[in-house]
């Protein structure tokens, strides 16, 4: 997801904080009275950050305005010497629209799950939604239940990790299961990039939908769902170039879609509200 930021300065309190997003300033060398630097005390962790430069240095903390994810930080070049937002330092910023990261893996299409490593091993969690697949996509990707079928992708969260190739194995296995009537979660660490490129991927080729749409319908069931950039950059590239054969090459396979995922991706998109936080983003 790219940064969406706007610059604050050494200014007090933005005169529009509604146009405040994300936001990434660097603490005071000594303490500060002024309304900005109170105002961006950190009240949780920060979400993610990705592919730093080495001149940013640390990143400790995060608060929200107006419901956005906003990051502190300093950059060393500057020393802390004021709140700054260092633009060219990060790749990428994961920027979670108002809602938090479930504890709870979340539906997305019947039989198919998101969630997070710890909702990996949620036995119970589990049995209530009938997984009995796990796609797991991290660094150390093996399996950890009995009685459960794994595919495990070693990948890790970075621009350059190719997702591409794993894309025709992850879509049989989740396919496989649903067309079966058991559910399937697909997780990575944090429910938000690696497993959400796998199941946008899932999406495209079962429905006619570009990637961008795939991406509300997993947004509709998981708000926090953010591909970092280089994922979304394949994803760009499978939609242009790869995504009718897979299509094609699902239909030889399995023949026609009895699942009827188009028809319920549609009413997920045709919910209101679904989509308010999507328009910004798309003139970035």
């Amino acid at each position: 997801m790219p940064i969406l930021a706007v610059w604050l300065g050494p200014l007090p309190v933005p005169r529009s904080p509604k146009k405040v997003r994300v936001v990434l300033v660097s603490p005071p060398p000594r303490p500060c009275p002024t309304p900005a630097v109170e105002r961006l005390r950190p009240r949780g962790p920060v979400t993610r950050v990705f592919r730093t430069n080495r001149r940013v240095k640390e990143h400790v903390g995060a608060c929200v305005i107006q419901g956005w994810t906003v990051v502190r930080g300093w950059d060393g070049a500057r020393k802390g010497e004021r709140p700054c937002l260092v633009w060219k330092g990060l790749e990428g910023l994961v920027a979670v629209p108002p809602g938090n990261i479930s504890d709870l893996a979340a539906f997305i299409l019947p039989g198919l799950y998101i969630g997070n490593f710890k909702d990996a091993r949620d036995v119970e969690q589990l049995s209530k939604n009938k997984v009995t697949h796990i796609l797991s996509v991290h660094d150390s990707a093996r399996p950890m239940l009995e009685g459960v079928k794994y595919l495990c992708i070693p990948a890790a969260d970075s621009p350059s990790q190719n997702l591409t190739r794993h894309f025709k194995e992850s879509i049989k296995f989740i396919h496989e299961c649903r067309l079966q009537g058991e559910g399937c979660l697909v997780h990575c660490l944090a429910g938000v990039s690696r497993s959400v490129t796998l199941v946008i991927a899932y999406i495209m080729t079962v429905t006619d939908f570009g990637w961008e749409d795939a991406l509300h319908t997993v947004r509709a069931g998981r708000s926090c769902a953010n591909p970092n950039l280089g994922f979304q950059r394949q994803l760009q590239e499978f939609e242009k170039h790869e995504v009718h054969q897979y299509r094609q090459w699902l239909k030889e396979e399995y023949g026609e879609n009895t699942l009827q995922d188009a028809e319920e991706a549609k009413s997920i998109l045709a919910t209101p509200g679904i989509l308010k936080y999507w328009p910004f983003l798309r003139r970035l």
